[in-house]
């Protein structure tokens, strides 16, 4: 049966390496969309970045990168009751505080981010506000996009405490839990990010979301599985953890149901790799486009891990 299997693999192959005329796919390219990633936070201004989708099998480098960027977009949010013109901003010109939150936000180092002719779109004369909905509209060219999000009400993390590793051989390594008391009678869905001494925020590696769907008004026990960035090197042995004498901020969003989904469906997308995987489609809330525009109801809550 090997012999057989050889002998078929050497046709393969003679076949491969005699063939002299060049052959070229003329593969079919969807339609140009325009993605939105976004968000608005109680206490922070609307902050948006504008892509457009690129062929599957395009070059994908840092310069590729840059050029999927769409600048020249007109943006406007509203709340209701006030509605704001967002200015376009070079990330070239950026202060390095904001560099480094959308360097979190991106997963992309600030040193990459400075090569690239990257914009976003913000405005200072707007603020999210716990409770209140925003409308997102876009134009550009022929492209009309509109999304709507709410900051939902903010809910607090009644405590947060420090476990002992799994691995008990190495007592440097620490486990963080934190405990909700959700509220009763509402379909509540939340996600969360840490921060480990000045590094940037970042999700769940895996599952950053969750929901009280099976647990509707109870105390929620939840572990805090340290963030770090999916372009990071994988480490089993400490994923997850913190280390002796770490300060760790734990950042905990209360979304709206259409912000859960994005995320959800995003991440089981990204953790549902390999050739036999059933494809995930990522639910958007953004008409006439893709991607998302979220509220985040955040809190925040520090805790330092003794040495």
């Amino acid at each position: 049966m090997k012999k057989k299997f050889l002998f078929i693999s050497f046709i393969a192959l003679f076949a491969l390496f005699a063939c002299e005329e060049d052959i070229t796919l003329d593969l079919p390219v969807g339609e140009e969309q325009l993605v939105v990633e976004g968000f608005i936070e109680n206490g922070m201004p609307p902050i948006i970045l504008l892509t457009k989708t690129m062929p599957y099998f395009a070059k994908t480098d840092i310069n590729s990168f840059s050029e999927i960027y769409v600048a020249g977009a007109k943006m406007k949010v509203s709340d209701g009751s006030n509605s704001v013109d967002l200015m376009e901003i070079n990330f070239k010109t950026l202060p390095d505080s904001i560099a480094a939150f959308l360097s979190a936000f991106l997963q992309v180092p600030v040193e990459e981010l400075r090569k690239l002719n990257l914009v976003l779109y913000t405005s200072i004369q707007m603020f999210g506000q716990e409770g209140k909905t925003y409308t997102l509209t876009i134009d550009k060219d022929s492209h009309h996009l509109k999304a709507v999000t709410t900051i939902p009400k903010i809910v607090v993390p009644d405590s947060v405490w420090i476990v002992p590793h799994t691995d008990k051989n190495n007592d440097s390594l620490k486990l963080v839990n934190m405990s909700i008391t959700d509220p009763k009678g509402d379909k509540n869905f939340y996600r969360y990010f840490t921060q480990r001494n000045n590094e940037g925020y970042f999700p769940n590696r895996f599952r950053s979301v969750f929901n009280d769907a099976l647990v509707d008004g109870q105390n929620l026990i939840v572990p805090v599985v340290r963030g770090e960035s999916r372009t990071s090197q994988f480490n089993q042995l400490t994923y997850g953890s913190f280390k002796k004498g770490d300060t760790v901020t734990i950042k905990l969003c209360a979304i709206d149901s259409k912000h859960y989904d994005f995320w959800s469906t995003f991440e089981n997308s990204v953790s549902s790799g390999g050739p036999y995987a059933v494809p995930v489609q990522i639910k958007s809330n953004v008409d006439g486009g893709l991607g998302i525009w979220g509220g985040y109801g955040a809190t925040y809550f520090e805790i330092v891990i003794p040495q």
